[in-house]
């Protein structure tokens, strides 16, 4: 299958940020085959399809970089609500009643969602405890629906704080490694895996995440050559419940405890920083972890305004958009 796309304002994005007004894009199969300006536009014959994308933009597919597939089902209903009250009383009750059909449900919709804005990739980033068969119910409508997804995977395990969990952290691990040996590169490609380590102050606090846990997960992922994904400084200043009360327990930041045990490095994909000091941008930039910013999700919870002007002039930023092993997300189009 060929397909040519002619007369767009082609923007690539690419290194140099070249925009071709008028340009096209040729797609062999599910691969970009070329794209040039409109003088070099090839002629239409021996091409299966051709769109003419006249007052269009065309536009590499955008990536959600942090997403939770299965909050798509319960939009609507947290309005009003800080991010600590909107956790306790909304979000720990729901994620009980999950099952593998409302999971696929989930995943069907987000995956829509995503594809109607041009999104063609997005790492989903899992918050609950998922069995073989709710990792399933996660990742095969995405596929189906041809979007990529980075499905990472939480590492969790029997702790303090969750004595109910079934697996010690030895099993854990190794159920971990057989669910990326089951996924990783299925469906042509489309499916890729991460690790989802809740390492924040409020997890340790509570015992759900141990300082073991985090470091031999953070030791699986790198044997496995696993991106780590995990939500920091973040939350309300309140002093009962907030990030202001782990700050003044603790006396250190989500990133300073990363640092301290010295793990923190290009593997780590760090989630909302609303908190984030300028020790931690420094920190971040030397060690090239990656920072994402959430301003759709900090909005509705009134999460304040990460410090992204900061992190991107200390070049954070620029370190987190390559992503080595997954450098195929990047060959996939959409016209918008």
């Amino acid at each position: 299958m060929r397909t040519l796309i002619k007369n767009g304002i082609v923007i690539t994005v690419d290194p140099e940020r070249q925009v071709h007004p008028g340009g096209f894009v040729t797609v062999e199969d599910a691969r970009i085959a070329g794209v040039g300006p409109a003088p070099q536009t090839p002629s239409s014959a021996g091409f299966d399809e051709v769109l003419d994308a006249a007052g269009s933009v065309v536009v590499p597919g955008l990536i959600n970089m942090h997403q939770h597939h299965w909050y798509t089902l319960f939009k609507g209903i947290a309005d009003g609500l800080l991010l600590e009250d909107w956790v306790t009383d909304i979000l720990l009750p729901l994620s009980l009643q999950l099952d593998a059909p409302a999971m696929r449900m989930s995943s069907w919709l987000a995956g829509m969602e995503m594809l109607a804005t041009g999104t063609t990739c997005s790492l989903n980033h899992s918050v609950t405890t998922t069995t073989p068969e709710l990792v399933a119910a996660s990742i095969e409508p995405q596929a189906e629906l041809g979007i990529r997804q980075v499905y990472a995977k939480e590492l969790r395990c029997r702790t303090p704080g969750n004595p109910h969990h079934p697996l010690n952290l030895d099993e854990a691990l190794a159920e971990f490694e057989h669910e990326v040996s089951r996924w990783d590169g299925r469906h042509g490609g489309l499916v890729r895996f991460g690790m989802a380590i809740e390492s924040n102050a409020h997890w340790v606090a509570a015992g759900m995440s141990t300082e073991q846990l985090i470091c031999r997960g953070y030791e699986l992922a790198g044997r496995l050559g696993l991106k780590i994904t995990t939500h920091i400084s973040g939350g309300t200043f309140s002093l009962e419940k907030g990030f202001l009360k782990y700050l003044r327990e603790t006396g250190r930041t989500d990133v300073r405890y990363l640092m301290q045990l010295g793990i923190l490095d290009p593997q780590w994909i760090l989630i909302h920083g609303i908190h984030a000091t300028e020790l931690d941008i420094e920190q971040m930039a030397r060690v090239g972890c990656s920072f994402i910013y959430t301003p759709s999700s900090e909005a509705i919870r009134g999460g304040g305004i990460s410090p992204f002007a900061n992190a991107h002039r200390a070049g954070v930023m620029w370190r987190s958009a390559p992503m080595d092993r997954w450098s195929t997300i990047r060959s996939t189009w959409s016209s918008r």
